[in-house]
C-alpha cells in the first residue's frame, strides 16, 4: 500500500517512518554489504561524471569518471527521502546543474585505493 507520506511531499512513498522529517544524521542504519551507511533515501548525492542521456562511452565498471568540455549537468545518484520507492536505488541517476543547492541533495567524499 502506498500513501504520501507527509502533507507536502509531491511523491507517493512507501508506507513507512523513519523517525525523521527529511534527512536523518549519519550512520543511524546499519551499513550496506560495502560499510557505506545512509546510501538509498536519505539524499541524492552528487557525483563526479557529467550527465548524459546513455551511458555511450562510459567505462564498463565505472572507474573511469564520464567528463565533457561542456559538462554543464552532472549526475546524482541514489534518491532521497522525497522520491518514490520504485526510484530510490544507486542505479537511479538525474542530472542537475551543480549551482542548484535543494534539501534532499548531499555529496559523499571518496577516495581511490591506494
Amino acid at each position: 500500500m502506498l500513501r504520501v507520506a507527509r502533507a507536502w511531499s509531491r511523491y507517493l512513498n512507501a508506507a513507512c517512518n523513519d523517525g525523521f522529517a527529511h534527512t536523518s544524521p549519519i550512520t543511524q542504519f546499519a551499513a550496506n554489504r560495502f560499510g557505506l551507511h545512509d546510501m538509498g533515501g536519505n539524499a541524492w548525492q552528487w557525483v563526479e561524471d557529467c550527465y548524459r542521456d546513455s551511458y555511450a562511452g562510459a567505462s564498463a565498471d565505472a572507474s573511469t569518471p564520464v567528463r565533457d568540455a561542456s559538462c554543464s549537468a552532472r549526475v546524482l545518484r541514489g534518491g532521497s527521502w522525497d522520491i518514490s520507492p520504485l526510484n530510490l536505488r544507486a542505479a537511479g541517476r538525474n542530472g542537475l546543474v551543480p549551482g542548484n543547492r535543494f534539501n534532499d541533495l548531499g555529496f559523499r567524499l571518496a577516495r581511490t585505493p591506494g
